[in-house]
């Protein structure tokens, strides 16, 4: 029976479409001739300023609902990888694309952030590291956290976000990572922003949004990336306003399964990105109307995007019997025995 919170689900769709947006419209579209000083791409700065909460909302949920390390999650993990990664490949071969063995090999290396995805870099990481996370989480007191939280944000919002260090002057790290996981963690355990209304808490993510495009327009905006306060503070707002929802659907929690897929899919680095922004600029030859471009796009994000979701519903019915074989031999579980006996527990 999946028990899975389907207000959390809902989430974590709304979220990965967010990223789809952001990469379409505030990326691609933007290649279109004579768009930058468009009213339109003026409403897609407004827009992505309004949706780009989207990966620090994901940490956060994983934060909330802590990472289980488990054998089966790395492999659930890299088969993912892998398929999306051999089938994007295979795409290219078909596409005429002469077949490389330096680049087949580049195909299993997609935990490198220079190959492919930077998110699976960093995520696959905090995966490792939340046995101790964890730990550290559950051990401390509330004045603690608090105190370690404050530290976090020190490096990585005064440090490397406003000061420009390059240990994280984007967000584009495993240390923004861990902030936000331990963020997420404070709320599930100790709870945040309880007594005021979603009303208020929307209100508040309308305001910011607004205050984070005029900082920007104005080129007044002291962070970039998703280590800016701002983006923060509002996919906290997000997230606990989706986190007192009443839903549960067997429908949602089918399809959110799919956005990871949706990810891998459409920010490829090294070939999808490309591709489709290729797509999005040819709707030039339909039209040169800005505005109809923009709806054209919006459309083939959508279906796009609801391809994708239904199509990873088959694609895991064929990666089941492969992910079901290799859990039998649990490395993690193994590896752990083996420092418990040989150390003491």
């Amino acid at each position: 029976m999946d028990t899975r919170k389907s207000n959390i689900e809902l989430l974590r769709i709304i979220a990965m479409f967010g990223i789809v947006i952001s990469h379409f419209f505030f990326v691609d579209f933007a290649k279109i001739p004579h768009v930058d000083n468009s009213g339109i791409y003026e409403f897609i700065k407004v827009l992505y300023s309004f949706v780009n909460v989207h990966v620090n909302i994901f940490i956060l949920i994983s934060g909330y609902f802590s990472i289980k390390l488990k054998w089966k999650s790395i492999l659930d993990l890299s088969i993912k990888c892998l398929t999306i990664s051999l089938l994007i490949y295979l795409g290219v071969i078909l596409n005429r694309h002469p077949f490389n063995l330096k680049e087949f090999i580049h195909c299993f290396l997609f935990f490198i952030r220079d190959e492919k995805w930077w998110f699976i870099e960093c995520y696959f990481y905090l995966m490792l590291l939340s046995p101790l996370l964890n730990y550290i989480r559950n051990n401390i007191n509330k004045s603690q956290y608090i105190k370690f939280i404050v530290i976090l944000a020190f490096i990585n919002i005064i440090l490397g976000g406003l000061l420009q260090s390059k240990l994280n002057n984007t967000g584009f790290t495993v240390h923004h990572f861990i902030f936000l996981y331990f963020i997420g963690g404070y709320i599930r355990r100790f709870g945040l922003l309880q007594n005021i209304e979603n009303t208020k808490l929307l209100i508040g993510f309308i305001c910011l949004s607004f205050t984070h495009y005029l900082l920007n327009r104005f080129q007044c905006a002291l962070w970039r990336g998703y280590i800016d306060p701002i983006i923060i503070i509002n996919a906290i707002f997000i997230f606990i306003i989706f986190s007192r929802i009443e839903i549960q659907n067997k429908y949602i929690n089918i399809l959110s399964k799919g956005v990871f897929t949706v990810y891998l899919i459409h920010d490829d680095g090294v070939y999808t990105r490309g591709f489709f922004r290729e797509i999005i600029v040819s709707f030039t030859n339909l039209t040169t109307n800005l505005n109809l471009l923009f709806l054209i796009t919006l459309a083939f994000s959508i279906v796009l995007f609801i391809s994708i979701l239904v199509g990873d519903i088959l694609l895991r019915k064929a990666e089941s019997p492969l992910i079901n074989y290799l859990s039998k031999y649990d490395v993690i579980n193994k590896l752990n025995n083996y420092i418990n006996k040989k150390y003491g527990t």
